[in-house]
């Protein structure tokens, strides 16, 4: 079963990017609840959920979303983004759609929803690499003594495309440390403690945690 709050619920109305913004949404909020779902039950639950009058969604767009979410979850390639060790909407500088860790690696992936999806990775725009270089740098802070690899993962299609070193290190090189910095509280404890500080006194009423775990 599916359930959250209407008030989480942007339902995609609406021309040109609100529109996609919104169905974005939907589909980050489906790929996030679906894997806790036993597989029989998928189908049923992702169309009742996107038949709520909230959605405003006609018949026609709900049929191919349903299946645009449903092909990814239950696509064997990318079953492990979704199976143990995997965890969903990490807030990490922003909010990265799945995060696998294994006992030597990390594997960020984000979901998008672009239509047609870049042809390669040389295609994709500066703004995701950028996105994907800063979580990549976090993690690294996080869990020092692991390879950790980002990709993109396109719903239409489905298809998973690995982003290399290199594109990610130019990337990262536009953004400033003190950036990346500011957007995370990681590093030895003395220093989380230091900087802690700062956080506290900056009017923040909330503040995510994770932790390394083996």
């Amino acid at each position: 079963r599916l359930c959250e709050k209407s008030s989480d619920s942007a339902a995609p109305a609406g021309p040109g990017r609100q529109s996609g913004f919104r169905r974005g949404i939907l589909v980050h909020r489906l790929l996030q609840l679906l894997p806790g779902i036993a597989e029989g039950e998928r189908d049923g639950a992702v169309r009742r959920y996107l038949a709520r009058p909230v959605h405003e969604l006609p018949s026609d767009a709900q049929d191919a979303l349903a299946r645009e979410v449903l092909d990814v979850v239950g696509h064997p390639e990318f079953a492990a983004l979704f199976g143990p060790g995997s965890r969903a909407e990490v807030p990490i500088a922003g909010q990265v759609a799945r995060v696998v860790v294994t006992g030597d690696a990390v594997q960020i992936v984000d979901f998008k929803t672009n239509r047609p999806p870049p042809a390669d990775p040389e295609s994709v725009p500066f703004l995701y690499r950028r996105q994907m270089a800063v979580y990549r740098e976090v993690l690294r802070q996080i869990y020092p003594d692991r390879d950790v690899r980002c990709a993109l993962l396109w719903t239409d299609g489905p298809r998973l495309m690995a982003l290399s070193e290199e594109s990610l290190d130019e990337a990262i090189a536009a953004v400033p440390d003190e950036w990346v910095d500011q957007k995370s509280l990681v590093g030895p404890p003395a220093r989380i403690i230091e900087r802690y500080r700062a956080w506290e006194d900056s009017g923040a009423t909330s503040l995510g945690v994770r932790t390394q775990q083996d």
